[in-house]
């Protein structure tokens, strides 16, 4: 288990709300082979987080849009592979370079999976609740089911899935990165 589940717990249960005066969100986007998500974070705090069973550009960009209402994006992060360079180069002219977007490479990915869990057991991020499967952002259901086998990180068992802890810890990257 890569995150604990008492970490999970507390950051579900977290009075942290994002500061009125920040406008601007950093967005953690993650596209799989079934499925893509898309994660809002203002000052530590999951404002939005959106999953669909389509892994297409299309639905990448959309998502990103929906997550992000209401704040100007600062920054987006995504994987380079699975036509990740693709929808980033499409962000950037749609966004007319107002945002950052940072494709990045696999070999990231463990420094973004460390922050988050950082963040986690330091109690300093909020993420939504997780009860109702129809109703409710499943981030916590993901990132209790995120395991750690030799290289190989996330929902590895068949079933299980990840997107949604993935866009998160891209948010947190995102966040984290020098402007």
């Amino acid at each position: 288990e890569v995150f604990s589940s008492e970490s999970v717990a507390d950051a579900e249960a977290s009075d942290l709300i994002p500061r009125s005066s920040i406008r601007g969100c950093f967005i953690g986007l993650y596209v799989s082979s079934t499925h893509t998500a898309a994660v809002c974070l203002v000052d530590n705090v999951v404002v939005k987080c959106l999953s669909q069973r389509d892994p297409s550009a299309n639905t990448a960009i959309a998502l990103t849009n929906a997550v992000a209402k209401g704040y100007n994006i600062n920054t987006i992060v995504l994987k380079k592979a699975d036509g990740g360079e693709k929808i980033a180069e499409r962000l950037r002219t749609a966004n007319q370079k107002k945002t950052r977007v940072l494709d990045i490479s696999n070999s990231e990915i463990p420094n973004a999976v460390a922050s988050l869990s950082l963040l986690l057991e330091g109690r300093s991020i909020r993420i939504p609740q997780y009860n109702d499967q129809l109703r409710d952002p499943p981030i916590a259901k993901h990132l209790r089911d995120f395991r750690r086998q030799d290289k190989k990180l996330g929902a590895l068992e068949k079933g299980r899935r990840d997107d949604c802890a993935f866009a998160l810890a891209f948010a947190v990257m995102a966040a984290e990165s020098p402007a």
